[in-house]
């Protein structure tokens, strides 16, 4: 071999390290504003917190909504017009009071979906770095399994998720 052809690959070599020690750096830098440690702390916990609290906000004012209809519902017939008339009232009251937590909801999902949409921004940013997508678009499609479609959720407005008539048709199986 001429010292020509070794000086071209020695070169060529060099250029390789070179590209590769940039890439290695290009990656710890995207990770590093990626900040996955800041992910697994507080705003994790808060907002594992919050979506519970929806959930058990929500749970807690239909349970009273439900109890309200039902007391009014339940009204014996021969009640005194008076009396009824109070007994709903009240229970009107309280479903308006118990239709509040609507606002605290939005609120607690709004946190909730900042952060998500905060991270897919992240993730997007570390994928257009690394010049390599995830794949996360395949695994969304993949819908093989009965669990698989119930984690779609229930149908949108506007599309997406699962049809009352599809989830009939699972739990018929």
């Amino acid at each position: 071999m001429t010292n020509a052809k070794q000086d071209r690959i020695i070169e060529q070599l060099r250029r390789q390290r070179a590209d590769l020690v940039n890439y290695v750096r290009r990656t710890r830098k995207a990770i590093e504003d990626f900040a996955p440690s800041a992910l697994r702390g507080d705003r994790m916990n808060q907002a594992r917190a919050q979506m519970k609290a929806v959930v058990e906000t929500t749970e807690s004012a239909a349970d009273l909504i439900m109890a309200r209809a039902e007391d009014c519902l339940g009204a014996p017939a021969d009640e005194a017009p008076d009396k009824f008339r109070s007994r709903v009232t009240n229970a009107c009251l309280e479903i308006i009071e118990a239709c509040a937590f609507q606002d605290l909801t939005g609120q607690r999902i709004n946190k909730v979906a900042t952060m998500l949409t905060m991270i897919e921004g992240r993730l997007a940013a570390l994928e257009a770095e690394l010049g390599e997508p995830f794949g996360l678009e395949a695994e969304d499609g993949d819908l093989s399994s009965v669990d698989d479609v119930l984690l779609q959720g229930p149908a949108l407005p506007n599309g997406g998720g699962i049809s009352q008539a599809d989830v009939d048709a699972i739990l018929s199986r």
